[in-house]
């Protein structure tokens, strides 16, 4: 996420979507996100 919202990725619907993330949101996601199988 912190990829796409610093344009190292090249997607304009994702580098929109966590442009908008605080740096705390995108740790809470990776933290859900590890936890998921």
């Amino acid at each position: 996420m912190n990829a796409y919202k610093d344009k190292q990725r090249d997607n304009p619907v994702m580098q929109t979507i966590a442009g908008r993330l605080a740096a705390g949101d995108i740790a809470a996601l990776a933290a859900y996100f590890g936890t998921q199988k």
